[in-house]
Parts: structure tokens; C-alpha cells; sequence
């Protein structure tokens, strides 16, 4: 009868969402079945809209398209982050000194590489040196952007001490991962540092 009665269908034909199955009431009732879709009651009182809807009258209650706003503004700027809406790739900028990582920041990377002297492919790049490595690292993370090491040559079997000496140092600076080209490379940082995480270099 329209007034909570189970097993009552009631036809709100008039500008409704379809037809409320099921027994389903209105006043009351504890959940809503709207064409064959539970969910929760719907309160179609003159004036109760909410998230923005339109009322009865047809009118968009007061404040509500600005609360929308925010609440939008809230997740695509969370803590100084990029926003994710779904899952956008990251944008990971090359910063070869320092002066070039400060451009990668302001830029509005979302993770930068950069590498110690040794154990690059990019040799020739001015790089950086163990102390300005771990406060570059710390500048970052400080500006919400990941930060990766670069160790991403081919070594020979002297050079693996060398190169988990520096791969240590990385771990141990925060970096958020290595990336890395040889695959002996990998084995080794996992079987040392197994909490390292590692990329793959191209």
C-alpha cells in the first residue's frame, strides 16, 4: 500500500527510476530493490536531496555542487601527490645533477633516477656524489617523489663487492628502488638485500 506493507509493488511511474519490486517500502524499509538492484532506501520527502541531486522542486540544494568541488579537489591533491584517477602510468624523469633533479621536481615528475660514479650507463652525466645522493634522496621524498638508483651496467665478478657495497648505500639512503640491466646484478641485490626492490633497465 505504499506505507512499509511487504510484498506490495508500488509503481512510481511519474519521474521515478523505474519500478520498486520486491515488497519494497518506502517509508521505513530497510533496503530498496529498483529494478532488480538492492540498495538503500530512498527518501523522495518534498526538499530531501543530498550529493548534489536536485530535490523535489527540481532545485540543487545550496552548497552542494562547492562540497562535489572540494571533495574532487581533495583526491586529485592528496598530500602533495599527482592524483590517480584509475591508474595513470608514472612519470619517471632522468636528473643527471642535481641542478636537473631540482627541474625533475618542479616539473611535476612522480619518480626521478639518478645514479652514485660508478655502476651507470650514464658515465658521462655530472651524477652525484654520496653525500648529495642521500640528501637528494631526502629532497624527494620530501616533495612527495620517488627516487631510484640507477646500477644498471654489467660488472665483472671483481666489481661485486664494489657494486653491493654502493647498492647497500642506496638501500640505505631510502631510495624507493634500483633499476638495474644485469640479471647477476639482480641475484645479488636479492640474495643480500631482499627487501630492495628492483627494475628492470631498457
Amino acid at each position: 500500500n505504499g506505507r512499509g506493507t511487504k510484498g506490495a509493488p508500488v509503481n512510481r511511474s511519474k519521474g521515478a527510476a523505474g519500478n520498486v519490486t520486491k515488497g519494497a517500502a518506502v517509508n521505513g524499509a530497510k533496503e530498496v530493490t529498483v529494478n532488480g538492484y538492492k540498495g538503500a532506501p530512498v527518501n523522495r520527502s518534498k526538499g530531501a536531496a543530498g550529493n548534489g541531486t536536485k530535490n523535489s522542486a527540481g532545485i540543487t540544494p545550496k552548497g552542494a555542487t562547492q562540497k562535489t568541488s572540494d571533495a574532487f579537489n581533495d583526491i586529485i591533491m592528496s598530500e602533495g601527490k599527482r592524483a590517480r584517477y584509475g591508474k595513470l602510468p608514472e612519470l619517471l624523469a632522468p636528473a643527471g645533477s642535481p641542478k636537473a633533479l631540482w627541474a625533475a621536481i618542479a616539473a611535476g615528475a612522480d619518480a626521478v633516477y639518478f645514479a652514485l660514479p660508478d655502476f651507470n650507463a650514464r658515465i658521462n652525466a655530472d651524477n652525484f656524489t654520496r653525500e648529495s645522493f642521500a640528501e637528494s634522496v631526502r629532497l624527494c621524498h620530501l616533495h612527495g617523489v620517488k627516487a631510484y638508483i640507477t646500477l644498471n651496467t654489467q660488472i665483472y665478478d671483481r666489481e661485486k663487492r664494489d657494486f653491493l657495497e654502493a647498492a647497500l648505500f642506496a638501500y640505505r639512503s631510502g631510495v624507493d628502488a634500483a633499476i638495474v640491466g644485469d640479471l647477476g646484478c639482480a641475484s645479488l641485490i636479492k640474495k643480500y638485500i631482499p627487501c630492495f626492490e628492483l627494475h628492470a633497465s631498457t
